[in-house]
């Protein structure tokens, strides 16, 4: 995932990431939340964005698009994230994206999430430093997506026998009346033309 920053817009080079980051930019004006641009709240003038780490493994799309072939598996999830005061907010009307487990995308969730099989990234206002990581294109574009419905839920139908990513995000306005969410990770197999049953939260 990777944003670039002019001096008066941002440009965003990822699709999903566009899609989760729209209500932060949309509060901010079109620019980054500092704790995005900056990514520990430190001030321009001292603070560098550390290079995003570089990929080991070389993305194999045949071996994703042959997971993505059509089966008769289901997966049926939740999405929510409780807030600093305590209040539940679902993944409602927000993107979900299932991705294939391979050798690239185990890296690239242990880069990221610091994990393979689930994980949590805070975003925007007071989240820690986050480490950013290169990605082929092509990763991007094999990623099936549908959303949440009002009440946070979603479905992938006709999944064939495997191990899945699912990802989504939640943003919100904290009590400082800044931008806030996280990011959400989980991994999960299906197999045998049954439907597992998945919840991410934090």
């Amino acid at each position: 995932m990777r944003y670039a920053l002019t001096r008066h817009h941002c440009v965003i080079t990822s699709l999903p990431l566009l899609m989760l980051l729209l209500p932060l930019l949309l509060l901010q004006g079109c620019s980054l939340p500092p704790a995005l641009s900056r990514h520990d709240g430190g001030t321009a003038a001292t603070r560098s964005t550390p290079p995003p780490a570089v990929m080991t493994q070389q993305y194999d799309r045949a071996e994703a698009r042959k997971k993505l072939v059509k089966g008769r598996n289901t997966i049926a999830g939740h999405a929510e994230a409780r807030t600093d005061d305590g209040k539940v907010v679902t993944c409602a009307g927000r993107p979900v994206t299932l991705i294939p487990v391979t050798a690239y995308s185990r890296e690239r969730m242990n880069i990221l999430y610091g994990d393979d099989t689930s994980g949590v990234l805070p975003l925007g206002d007071g989240a820690p430093p986050r480490q950013k990581v290169t990605e082929d294109p092509a990763y991007l574009a094999d990623q099936p997506q549908t959303y949440c419905n009002n009440s946070g839920d979603f479905t992938f139908r006709n999944l064939t026998d495997g191990d899945f990513y699912v990802t989504t995000g939640i943003v919100w306005t904290n009590a400082r009346k800044k931008p806030q969410g996280v990011g959400l990770m989980q991994r999960v197999t299906v197999k045998g033309g049954k439907t597992q049953r998945v919840t991410l939260k934090n």
